[in-house]
């Protein structure tokens, strides 16, 4: 899993809103032929209950994806764009990430499995 990521946001506030674990919304989960009964399915559940990443205060970020694959990287916030970077990037692979304006979701947009682009929301973790 490699992920390149960019997340919009703005200002100082942002990057402490950032730090932290966020969970994978399994419900947010949109790409080409998935149904809504399909998400409901236990096995693409726990899949994605596995998927979160966590931004840490330090710069650095690990990434875990819902085969329990864990990437990790460097991310810094420039103006409104967060970057992320991985320690051992693969070209093409790189999903876009956004966050909305209160810091409370990020929605990350990318190449799916099988073609086709996939969508997920990450939310903050209790």
């Amino acid at each position: 899993m490699a992920l390149g990521l960019m997340v919009a946001g703005c200002g100082g506030g942002l990057k402490d809103k950032i730090v932290g674990t966020w969970k994978a919304d399994v419900d947010s989960l949109q790409m080409p032929g998935l149904t809504p009964e399909m998400k409901k399915m236990p096995q693409i559940r726990e899949g994605f209950d596995k998927m979160h990443i966590e931004f840490k205060s330090d710069g650095t970020y690990a990434a875990t994806d819902p085969t329990g694959t864990t990437e990790t990287g460097k991310w810094q916030l420039k103006e409104k764009t967060l970057t992320v970077t991985p320690d051992k990037p693969q070209k093409g692979t790189e999903p876009t990430l956004t966050v909305n304006d209160d810091g409370t979701k990020i929605h990350a947009t990318g190449p799916g499995p099988s073609g086709g682009n996939l969508e997920l929301d990450f939310v903050k973790s209790k």
